[in-house]
């Protein structure tokens, strides 16, 4: 029987998280923002195959439960955090892990 992937869905906010860091890398090396896009293509597929590779984050706001991280391949300071749905992966944020990441998800609208 074969495997069933789901479906990566990227929220708008997430997008942006992932440009910007793009951008910090591409002004740092332009060979490290290519290698950025390739892992996070990558994480992005391991996801969809296997999306319980993450570890639960406990945050204190209840709208935030049920949240997941998991690391960037070659970038383990980037994380994804992400819900599993139905039939997908919802990547709610891109975070660089040295941040105060409750304060991250505080700012949001």
């Amino acid at each position: 029987m074969g495997q069933h992937n789901l479906r990566v869905d990227v929220k708008y906010i997430a997008e942006r998280d992932l440009l910007e860091a793009l951008e910090f890398l591409r002004e740092e090396s332009p060979n490290a923002a290519l290698r950025f896009v390739d892992a996070v293509e990558k994480t992005l597929g391991d996801l969809s195959k296997m999306p319980g590779i993450g570890s639960m984050y406990e945050f204190s706001n209840p709208r935030l439960q049920g949240l997941r991280r998991c690391r960037i391949n070659d970038f383990e300071k980037y994380l994804f955090f992400y819900r599993v749905e139905y039939d997908a992966v919802v990547i709610h944020r891109v975070i660089y892990g040295v941040r105060n990441i409750p304060s991250v998800f505080d700012e949001e609208p």
